[in-house]
């Protein structure tokens, strides 16, 4: 072979390297995909019937099943609500959780001399992964990141609702007292005298992780979100470290965050509710079975939540990129891991990315793509000093 030809191929393996890296997608691996919107293929069941399903869109069967706790089950809690305005994708519609003061009093009247709590009150619905889920198990020792677009309404309450999981992992750890995987939302400040938010209250976000050596991280942060204000909440780990972005912005970076220790994977995953050990409570009227009291429930609405393996940069996230998916069927297949665009079946993405941040998310490179590009670039280096040598 040549020298021209062997330093035309090194030449094309560089060019290559840089017109084509690989990108987050090689780091990353989408293990749960739920949009709840009211879209054929993304839900089955009635909608306020204990058969409502939410099906995992990556075809992993990590899939969500509704649940009932108190007198949940007279009640009509879900009904879908507007689309948010968060994120590259305008969804066609998100799901609201009517999980209410009110609804919960309507069933479940309140004696004074019950409990001085209001959480005795809780009646409501929530979702919990199948028995089957694949990620009922996973402790995720080499990375995480979890996503939950969501946004609370007036009808939040301070006192009925605050602490309310969007994201958990279900199952009590007895030390701490917190599941090992928490994203809820927190105290509210600004509620009027009944404690309800109104167009007046904002709510602060929590963060609870317990690694694999049962140590705990548990944070606020004040983010003053309002009612209706629609919010893309993410954490990313990389097997030790733990960022928290809020609708792009980087929040914090929390140390000695190694994997989301798995209790009992029995229980799995859960979505829009809050537990606490029953002893927390001793005047609760719920029970207290070994993976925890249920406590409160989430009030608002939730478009989409995506949990993936592996750190990811948070412009690969649905705050700036959401994928699509083109499904024709109410159970969906397998989907492929870069499903194709589909404009006329899925909502339209923006083009325009928010104030401050890139309009395109940049490359990733992985070790293996930067090895290559830098080999193939001393490589042809070293031929063009030859050849101008020579030619000397």
């Amino acid at each position: 072979m040549s020298r021209k030809v062997l330093s035309a191929g090194i030449l094309l393996v560089y060019l290559l390297a840089i017109v084509f890296p690989l990108t987050a997608s090689a780091q990353t691996k989408t293990v749960a995909h739920w949009r709840f919107q009211n879209v054929e293929g993304y839900y089955s069941g009635d909608l306020n019937g204990n058969n409502l399903t939410f099906f995992d869109l990556t075809g992993n069967g990590n899939d969500l099943e509704v649940k009932t706790v108190g007198f949940g089950d007279k009640l009509d809690i879900f009904k879908w609500y507007n689309a948010p305005g968060v994120g590259a994708e305008k969804a066609k519609s998100s799901l609201y959780f009517g999980n209410t003061l009110k609804a919960a009093k309507s069933v479940d009247p309140y004696d004074p001399s019950e409990t001085t709590w209001t959480g005795a009150y809780t009646s409501g619905k929530y979702f919990n992964t199948v028995p089957t889920a694949p990620m009922n198990s996973m402790q995720f020792e080499n990375g995480f990141t979890i996503e939950v677009i969501f946004c609370v309404d007036e009808n939040f309450n301070q006192n009925y609702n605050r602490y309310c999981g969007i994201f958990s992992r279900n199952y009590i750890h007895d030390l701490n007292e917190e599941p090992t995987l928490l994203m809820s939302v927190a105290e509210a400040s600004g509620y009027d005298a009944d404690g309800y938010l109104g167009s007046n209250g904002t709510v602060n976000l929590q963060y609870v992780q317990i690694n694999l050596d049962e140590m705990k991280t548990n944070k606020e942060f004040a983010n003053g979100i309002g009612s209706g204000q629609w919010v893309h909440y993410m954490v990313t780990n990389d097997g030790d470290m733990t960022e928290v972005y809020v609708n792009g912005e980087f929040i914090n970076t929390y140390l000695d965050c190694n994997g989301i220790l798995c209790m009992n994977p029995d229980y799995g995953w859960e979505v829009g509710v809050g537990r606490k050990p029953g002893a927390h409570r001793t005047d609760h009227k719920n029970e207290n079975p070994p993976e925890g009291t249920i406590r409160r429930l989430f009030c608002g609405a939730i478009s989409e939540i995506r949990v993936s393996e592996g750190y990811m940069d948070v412009t690969e996230s649905l705050y700036y990129s959401a994928p699509k998916y083109d499904l024709t069927s109410i159970k969906p297949e397998v989907v492929a891991a870069e499903p194709v665009a589909d404009t006329e079946a899925q909502p339209i993405a923006t083009t325009e990315a928010p104030a401050g941040q890139p309009a395109a998310a940049p490359a990733t490179y992985d070790a293996f793509a930067i090895a290559m590009a830098a080999a193939a670039a001393a490589a042809a280096g070293a031929t063009f000093a030859i050849k101008k040598k020579r030619s000397g």
